[in-house]
């Protein structure tokens, strides 16, 4: 079978809003602009600050180096998101231990704010145990996050892909569905799904998948393309 591709961590550095555009996080630099001068910062504003100058290295996919000002937040005062990031930040340069442990204390912690974040930490832990190649642990967080968010285009995604990989075609094309259906511009999924078409041998179904991809700019590989042409043919 074809290689599946991974789409990207998900919750990371910048949460919700990009690092450099976060109208929080442009306050927060302002605030400390004028407490820097005035040597009264607190413990949590501190912790922020640090925290504020990860995301902005992490948005630069410098991992290793976000990792001190991180690390230097939770020391000072220990939230999820900071913890969340952190091990995203460990799982991106492949310390996948360091990521988990991260990870697990941002749970302690509340896992977050709100639901997407929790959901987003879910499917974080899903990914390191994907990488793991340990699949049944990978879909139990993968299902944790859609538990937390239904509409978890990514999460869905991922079980999808799981399923594929496993042989499990119905049901892959099931998840994979869903995933496009809450986000049409997924391409991988659309990808995945048109994999697992072709392996039931629906190929009309698998290149309509093709075409739809090729009309996004998306490249497919020649081979899998001359495969469901012959299908088709035949």
């Amino acid at each position: 079978m074809l290689a599946l591709a991974a789409l990207p961590l998900s919750g990371g550095c910048g949460g919700k809003r990009s690092a450099t555009t976060d109208p929080q996080a442009e306050a927060v630099n302002q605030k400390f602009s004028k407490q820097d001068k005035d040597k009264k910062m607190t413990a949590a504003d501190k912790a922020r600050l640090r925290y504020i100058e990860g995301r902005q290295i992490c948005a630069q996919s410098n991992y290793a180096g976000a990792i001190p000002y991180f690390k230097e937040a939770v020391k000072i005062a220990e939230k999820a998101e900071y913890y969340l990031d952190l091990g995203r930040c460990y799982h991106l340069i492949g310390r996948y231990g360091d990521a988990l442990r991260a990870y697990a204390r941002a749970e302690e912690l509340g896992g977050g704010d709100d639901d997407e974040t929790r959901a987003s930490l879910q499917a974080n832990i899903g990914d390191v145990f994907q990488q793991r190649e340990d699949a049944a642990e990978a879909l139990r967080y993968y299902y944790a996050a859609i538990s937390l968010v239904p509409d978890y285009a990514r999460a869905h995604y991922e079980i999808g892909n799981l399923l594929l990989k496993e042989g499990k075609y119905a049901e892959s094309v099931a998840r994979l569905s869903r995933s496009l259906t809450i986000d049409p511009a997924m391409n991988k999924a659309r990808l995945s799904r048109a994999i697992a078409y072709r392996m039931t041998k629906q190929y009309e179904l698998a290149y309509r998948d093709l075409q739809d991809l090729d009309q996004r700019g998306f490249a497919v590989q020649s081979d899998l393309e001359r495969e469901i042409l012959a299908g088709i043919s035949n």
